[in-house]
């Protein structure tokens, strides 16, 4: 941001008594940049140098402090050294630098140039503004500023002379990125040329007096976060905080190298996610690697919070340097990132290296859900995924950590005024418990132990953590603060209450923060004024880095047990607020609380009763469940909601949507739930037919494919005939989802052995979709598809092919095919390939293998988590193909792939995966029992796959793997052995899904067999 106060006039007395006059600008307290021509003469600094500041007459004198003159760098800084009352108050300055391709980046500066010379011979000021293209002067290494006015005439010397030094400002953000130096007389005045300041931050010299610097991205500004202004506050807690960086960087050297590793892959776009509790060292972590990014060239920030409006990322498109982007609390902000993900994808052909830093508790729901919905994610999905390990694992290890923190944290309490003495905490005797295995509890402990050892330590009582040791800090804090500002109440608590609702709920503006205040019992008799006075109390004593008019209590722990603490006083504390809030701030809430659950079981039963009394906020607090590392409290509320449902609650759809998104939290809850809904919807249908009955049906079906999703096929099946029952007897027009609904039925009916049922429900399902108008192209193609299958498995492989070329046909009709209609299709070639080759066209047959396989990869490079098992089953059947053609050698890459394929497929939803995965296991096996040295290996697939089937009780795979295992074992004693050896471990390994994961491999047990016999035998011996 310019300020005008900082813009400065400078004077040089040259050794003829002259004076060269320029500009500059108020950096650091009494340090102004300017040119070093404007105060450097004859090579050496000018004896007189004297500054006057905009809107203060005065000219106290000066002295150049640093300067540099050479082919890349004109600049200087004068240090004021007259009286510091004529000395504006220094203000932290942002650096820019131009990162981008595209021109027209906007600046302007502030200066006295000769053109505003008045008949007093007085300059006045001249707010010139314009553009840069960055392209312009690289060899050089300056900026050209395109000027929006100029003089029309030329003085003596330069219009311009004067405004040599004046600092330029670049972009949205006003980052100062250049010194004026130069008025190339090639342009008329029209160019103004700038000394880039990233050119000499670095310098030995300016770092002395003004301390490191780093700079920003001019283009990508608008899209990062303002760097943190360190040492602002003189709270105990903030010298916990990442940003305060109190406490040197230590460790993590490993993960640091793969990190710097990732940044020289290929990929245009890549995603690392690190995960690990609170106080675990993820936002350190991230800032010692940005800073060393930074210092490699690229362009480096963290992502600004959108509050739900789009990002601009054509800047991020159009930069000329790598970019990294962090985002910090990626749990809670999915929706951002899905965005920024989607848009980004304009990046990946451009050259650009872009990577994305995500930092989160854990990789849970929320982590599911995201990669699902954005294809930049999954593809990065399997690589780039660290749980963050503790620092340290000994108390030896974490002894120097302690010493270290105690050592920084005494010398930044005697910087803010705290009398420290001499004698410095020891180690505390548990220090190898578990707890800190957390380097924000070395740091917490360290912090505290020197607080208690000051002058004025706070009550200690038994039983209480280090946590209540600096929260007792911290209110005396507040309780200087406060009544420094006139604040007083009567109400003990009130400070306490108000920084936790700061904690808990965030607000844009002074007055929506005191209109929240206002809401808290203990404050809410308070007058307007007092509530705007607490609330800007609050927005200096916890300063955001974003648009929020206050930040939070930092570290998050300290804040969440602050939350734990106030709720365990008054559980009914925050109801007036809950769902008061926008709905973002609600969630977030939801979350705290959740974690301050953890601490005290108080907030646990605030969450209760909040979800019970008002169950609209359920689907928010299901939501802050999917992106909690805490979410056992939110599912307890929410779970015995089922029972409300007795009338028609407008909460309950919505809600049934967001669980039913997040399997592995509410699973069984949401099928539950819904058949609730269904059981209400058949109340209204029975009392209002013509209007609830469509509704009925659509719900039956919904229900059904979410039975169906999860093996409960028999259910699934009574749902779908009820759901068609009615479709058939309410009009054509009536959203019934009849059609989808005749196709699933028909494929139950085929699992079940029921035939005829089944194909006869396939026909209708494709009459459905081809009477509609306009004609469902879709919908038809997948009813074809689907048909064709069916036609094939009863016997009709005629009717089979011609059906499946059928859906080809219709397919081709469709202008821009999704992905999910082209897997679709591939799925009718599949049939139509087999047909093929059952009539005895295997060229034909075998080419149409190896194009359902080609065309299902290209879709899961962009959507793997969607569309993986597409791809798996297409392997499949290439590998079979290619075996019937004797070509084995092919046939087990493709198969091994496939079963690499649905192995974690089935370990994540064994009920629909398992029997794939025996399947494609029964398959391998008999191929690789016609390879050369792969007995055993053959053996150990067809031993997996009968382990499995027998699980699960498929017959029919049971039958086929145990015949391949009875092939295997005619062919040599040894494989008999084998085979015996296989059988005989196979009831302590459960299939995936099926039991412990810790169980062992049967086949690795085997193998492992003769060494352990030889290692007793010579423990005998």
């Amino acid at each position: 941001m310019v300020r005008r106060e900082k813009v400065a006039e400078t004077f040089a007395r040259r050794a003829d008594g002259t004076w060269e006059f320029g500009s500059g600008y108020l950096i650091a307290p009494r340090l102004v940049l300017t040119a070093a021509h404007a105060v450097v003469v004859d090579g050496a600094p000018a004896p007189t140098v004297m500054v006057r500041f905009l809107g203060d007459p005065s000219t106290p004198t000066g002295r150049v402090a640093w300067w540099r003159h050479d082919d890349t760098v004109d600049a200087a800084l004068v240090e004021v050294t007259g009286p510091a009352e004529h000395v504006p108050e220094a203000a932290t300055v942002r650096w820019g630098r131009l990162t981008g391709t595209r021109g027209g980046v906007r600046c302007e500066a502030t200066g006295f140039p000769d053109a505003q010379r008045g008949p007093d011979d007085i300059r006045d000021t001249e707010h010139l503004s314009g553009t840069i293209n960055p392209g312009t002067g690289a060899k050089a290494r300056r900026y050209d500023v395109l000027v929006d006015a100029w003089p029309d005439s030329r003085t003596r010397s330069s219009a311009w002379a004067g405004i040599s030094g004046a600092a330029l400002f670049c972009g949205e953000d006003a980052l100062l990125t250049g010194v004026l130096v130069a008025d190339p007389p090639e342009f008329g005045s029209r160019r103004l040329t700038a000394v880039p300041v990233a050119r000499f931050l670095d310098d030995p010299g300016f770092v002395a007096l003004v301390g490191e610097q780093t700079t920003e991205s001019v283009e990508l500004a608008p899209l990062f976060e303002p760097p943190t202004v360190v040492g602002g506050s003189r709270s105990p807690a903030y010298l916990l905080a990442a940003d305060a960086e109190v406490v040197p960087f230590h460790g993590r050297t490993e993960l640091l190298a793969k990190l710097s590793a990732w940044c020289e892959e290929p990929d245009t776009v890549s995603t690392w996610l690190v995960t690990g509790p609170g106080g675990q060292g993820k936002t350190r972590l991230a800032r010692e690697f940005a800073a060393r990014r930074r210092a490699a060239g690229w362009a480096v920030g963290w992502l600004r919070p959108d509050n739900g409006d789009p990002l601009d990322v054509g800047p991020l498109a159009a930069s000329a340097v790598p970019v990294l982007v962090i985002v910090d609390y990626a749990e809670t902000r999915t929706d951002q990132i899905r965005r920024l993900a989607t848009r980004i994808g304009a990046v990946r052909d451009s050259g650009l290296r872009v990577r994305l830093l995500l930092l989160a508790r854990h990789a849970g729901e929320w982590w599911r859900q995201l990669v699902i919905g954005s294809s930049v994610i999954e593809r990065a999905l399997g690589r780039h995924v660290t749980e963050l390990p503790p620092l340290e694992d000994t108390a030896e290890r974490r002894a120097p950590l302690f010493a270290t923190a105690v050592e920084h944290f005494a010398r930044a309490l005697r910087r803010r005024g705290d009398q420290i003495g001499p004698d410095l905490p020891d180690p505390p005797d548990d220090l190898g418990h578990p707890r800190y295995g957390s380097v924000l509890t070395v740091h917490m402990t360290a912090l505290a132990s020197l607080l208690q050892l000051g002058f004025e330590p706070v009550p200690e009582k038994k039983g209480e953590g280090v946590e209540d040791v600096l929260l007792g800090h911290e209110e005396r804090y507040w309780g200087w603060t406060a009544y420094a500002r006139g604040l007083r109440f009567a109400y003990s608590k009130a400070l306490r209450r108000a920084v936790a609702t700061a904690t808990l709920f965030s607000a844009t503006t002074e007055t929506e923060a005191a209109h929240l205040l206002g809401g808290v019992p203990g404050l809410r008799d308070q007058p307007e004024e007092r509530l705007l006075a607490l609330a800007e109390w609050l927005h200096d004593l916890y300063p955001a880095a974003d648009s929020r008019y206050w930040g939070r209590l930092q570290p998050d722990r300290l804040g969440e047990y602050l939350v734990a603490r106030v709720t365990a006083e008054d559980t009914d504390l925050f109801d007036g607020l809950f769902g008061h809030v926008p709905a973002r701030d609600t969630q977030y809430g939801f979350e705290v609380l959740s974690r301050a659950a953890a601490l005290r079981p108080a907030a646990a039963d605030t969450i209760a009763r909040l979800v019970s009394s008002r169950p609209e906020l359920a689907s928010v607090a299901a939501v802050a469940a999917t992106r909690s590392d805490q979410p056992d409290p939110l599912i307890t509320a929410i779970e015995p909601l089922t029972a409300q449902v007795t009338a028609e609650p407008d909460w309950l759809d919505e809600l049934i949507a967001v669980t039913w998104a997040a399997p592995s939290l509410f699973g069984r809850w949401s099928i539950e739930a819904f058949r609730r809904l269904v059981d209400r919807y058949r109340e209204l249908a029975r009392d209002d037919p013509a209007t609830h009955r469509p509704r009925l049906a659509s719900q039956l079906f919904a229900l059904a494919e979410r039975l169906n999703s999860v093996g409960e096929t028999k259910e699934a099946q009574e749902s779908l005939e009820e759901a068609v029952s009615l479709g058939r007897e309410l009009p054509d027009d009536a959203e019934t989802g009849l059609a989808p609904a005749l196709g699933l039925l028909a494929n139950l009916y085929m699992s079940h052995g029921q035939t005829r049922k089944a194909l006869a429900t396939a026909k209708e399902s494709v009459e459905q979709w081809e009477r509609k108008n306009p004609p469902d192209l879709h919908g038809t193609v997948q009813a074809l598809s689907n048909l064709s299958a069916i036609l094939n498995e009863s016997g009709d492989r005629e009717g089979s092919l011609r059906t499946a070329e059928h859906a080809l046909e219709v397919y081709h009709q469709v202008a821009e095919p999704d992905p999910w209609l082209t897997i679709i299709a591939t799925s009718a070639g599949t049939n139509r390939a087999n047909r093929l080759i059952d009539f005895g066209v295997q060229t034909v047959g075998l080419a149409i293998h190896r194009e359902v396989v080609d065309t299902r990869r290209r879709i899961v490079e962009d959507h793997p988590t969607l569309f993986d098992h597409d791809l798996a089953s297409g392997l499949h059947n290439l590998a079979k193909t290619l075996h019937r053609m004797g070509e084995d050698e092919e046939a087990a890459q493709h198969i091994e792939e496939a079963v690499s394929i649905y192995r974690p497929l089935a370990e994540r939803l064994p009920a629909v995966y398992l029997r794939n995965l025996a399947d494609t296991l029964g398959t391998e096996g008999v191929i690789l029992l016609g390879r050369p040295g792969k007995a055993r290996a053959a053996v150990e697939s067809l031993a997996e796959s009968e382990r499995i089937a027998t699980a699960i009780d498929d017959k029919v795979l049971m039958f086929a793997a145990t015949g391949g295992l009875e092939l295997a074992r005619r062919r040599s004693p040894e494989l008999r052995k084998y085979v015996a050896e296989l059988r005989r471990y196979r009831s302590r390994s459960d299939p995936p899904g099926h039991g412990q994961k810790s169980r062992p491999d049967p086949a690795r047990v085997v193998r492992n067999q003769p060494k352990r016999r030889s290692r007793r035998d010579r423990k005998k011996e």
